[in-house]
């Protein structure tokens, strides 16, 4: 099965970091073994992958050669094992790269042990969380101060990768498709969950802006997030390479460096009914102007 989203995009994050030097709140924690882990648990793919970077390898290309580590991972709940097996990947600078790969889908909700043992017997492990199957709730649109629509995941841990993408509609009746990156300030935890709210009319006056065209129409609206575990929390809500190797960022490697979550994508899509497109700044579709 193809990796979804969240793996993709960590994985693309990985190919930049050589090593994450990231230590606990209060101090680093001892280390056992000398390997940075960066990866993620998606419950929406079959197969998980997770970076395994020798510290010694930073300064160098790297090496084709096994790692000498075992690694495995447990569900807590049903003590089910599984094993990983080593890859090798060769990035576009020459350099080379240990993904560990397993052929199984964490259940939502579950908690994983992520456990790399060296040769000399130290092990680096990792608690996950997978985040619950969680389905989102778009609640009555508002219009004070500009049309915006809430959506709401009830007991969802973090919601992270805000995109909305637009299927917009000229004068002529064709289409096209616009996608935006959201701010994180348009979602927000709450006692029950997150709530995210969508600022249509501000999002109105962006793309007709880009597109150069007042005479716009909105056929449909697809929301896209990422429900993560609690302790994936980026700076900006994003994976910037940049920021990740700084010391600290992300950190929940005992015994080593780096960081592995739990996430997986989600899409709740709408059609704005006339009112909403009017009153945000959109013309109603026109007569006679078909499909999305």
């Amino acid at each position: 099965m193809p990796h979804s989203r969240p793996v993709l995009a960590l994985l693309a994050v990985l190919a930049f970091i050589g090593s994450g030097c990231a230590e606990d709140i209060g101090g680093p924690p001892p280390l056992s073994v000398s390997y940075t882990l960066w990866g993620t648990f998606d419950p929406q793919s079959d197969q998980q992958a997770v970076r395994v970077v020798p510290i010694a390898d930073t300064l160098g290309t790297g090496s084709a050669a096994p790692l000498p580590v075992t690694v495995t991972s447990e569900d807590l709940a049903t003590g089910e094992e599984v094993s990983w097996r080593d890859s090798v990947i060769t990035y576009s600078d020459g350099s080379i790269g240990h993904v560990f790969l397993a052929d199984t889908r964490p259940a939502y909700g579950s908690q994983q042990i992520f456990r790399l043992v060296d040769e000399d017997g130290g092990e680096a492990a990792a608690l996950i969380t997978v985040p619950p199957q969680i389905e989102p709730i778009r609640q009555a649109t508002t219009f004070t101060g500009g049309v915006r629509y809430p959506i709401v995941w009830i007991d969802a841990p973090q919601i992270n990768n805000l995109r909305a993408t637009y299927t917009i509609e000229n004068e002529r009746c064709e289409t096209s498709r616009v996608t935006r990156r959201l701010p994180t300030n348009v979602a927000a935890p709450t006692e029950f969950g997150w709530t995210l709210r969508l600022p249509f009319s501000d999002e109105g006056r962006e793309i007709r802006l880009s597109q150069a065209n007042p005479d716009l129409s909105v056929r449909e609206i697809v929301l896209s997030v990422e429900i993560a575990s609690e302790d994936w929390q980026p700076p900006g809500g994003t994976f910037d390479p940049e920021i990740l190797v700084e010391p600290g960022t992300l950190s929940n490697v005992r015994g080593g460096f780096g960081f592995i979550g739990s996430a997986y994508s989600q899409e709740i899509r709408w059609e704005p009914t006339p009112t909403e497109l009017s009153s945000a700044g959109f013309r109603p579709r026109r007569f006679g102007c078909t499909g999305v």
